[in-house]
């Protein structure tokens, strides 16, 4: 689910704090980026702060996806988990890359934000960015590269983020992963398989053999490079 997406279930989330007024409250008044407010919601409630939606987001999900920095910080401060899943998996590092957003992930990455943090076989931040196309994505590619972000990372299902890009047909994000270290030869699993049979256009396949793909690779059937060409999967 994207962050956008998120944001339109926002009403419902706020009414699903598990039935933590203090919460929804919190919530309210980050959407609406009231320091003040939240100021004094978490200093009269406390566990406020870490309580989350319906939706599994706390406080910091929401200040994440809305690029408020400030709020994040204040957040963090207060006693926010900066590494907090929600129930699809998402830190609040992964909604702010999802999100295109370079204020809040350079905040969340100061305070220790794991770019590695992810549910088993769900993607992780790198592996949602792989797949956009937000003119921030190089600049946010060099933050998480910068924080030891894995960059062979799996995703679902046991995509790389380089896959991700390739099947995207975002080629230039796939060409920054490969100089960032990405394996042009990763290993295909059950449900994917590597890079360059992911491939789409004759520009990118050329893009992962100058790279070092091998022309020769079988993804976990056995089947050739050749027999994905014009395949839909």
């Amino acid at each position: 689910m994207t962050w956008i997406a998120v944001l339109a279930l926002a009403g419902a989330a706020l009414a699903g704090a598990e039935g933590n007024d203090a919460a929804k409250r919190l919530f309210e008044a980050v959407r609406k980026g009231d320091a003040k407010k939240v100021r004094a919601l978490i200093a009269e409630s406390p566990a406020a702060v870490r309580a989350k939606d319906r939706s599994g987001n706390t406080a910091l999900h929401f200040a994440a996806g809305l690029d408020d920095a400030e709020m994040a910080s204040l957040l963090l401060a207060k006693g926010a988990d900066v590494n907090a899943m929600n129930t699809h998996g998402s830190t609040p590092l992964a909604v702010a890359v999802m999100a295109g957003k370079t204020k809040v992930v350079r905040q969340l990455l100061k305070h220790d934000a794991d770019p590695n943090r992810k549910r088993a076989n769900a993607d992780g931040a790198l592996n949602h960015l792989a797949r956009s196309t937000h003119a921030s994505g190089p600049a946010l590619l060099q933050m998480l590269v910068a924080a030891g972000v894995d960059v062979n990372i799996r995703g679902y299902p046991g995509e790389t983020p380089l896959s991700s890009a390739v099947r995207a047909g975002n080629r230039r994000m796939a060409e920054l992963l490969i100089e960032a270290g990405a394996d042009v030869n990763a290993a295909p699993t059950q449900y994917r398989p590597g890079p360059l049979h992911d491939a789409r256009d004759r520009a990118t396949a050329a893009m992962l053999l100058d790279h070092g793909a091998r022309v020769d690779g079988r993804d976990f059937r056995g089947r050739s490079v050749l027999h994905h060409v014009g395949s839909p999967e």
